[in-house]
């Protein structure tokens, strides 16, 4: 009986590690897209501030959103 049990407590220390170990997994890629998206927005944030700017201008009637939109 008491090996049993030791089966049971050894068997939710494993699982305890490898629930662990996903966690950490987890974390590493929730880094890796964080790097590559904050690399990319370094990049790219000129061509997101022309976006934001000219989807703006254009969503509302204004004299440069109607000119645009011709």
């Amino acid at each position: 009986m008491k090996k049993a049990y030791g089966c049971i407590r050894w068997g939710s220390r494993d699982r305890e590690a490898s629930k662990a170990q996903r966690r950490v997994m987890e974390v590493e890629i929730a880094v890796m897209v964080v790097s590559m998206v904050s690399y990319g927005l370094a990049h790219a944030s000129v061509d997101f501030g022309l976006g934001w700017f000219f989807g703006w201008v254009l969503a509302f009637p204004t004299p440069g959103g109607i000119a645009l939109r011709g």
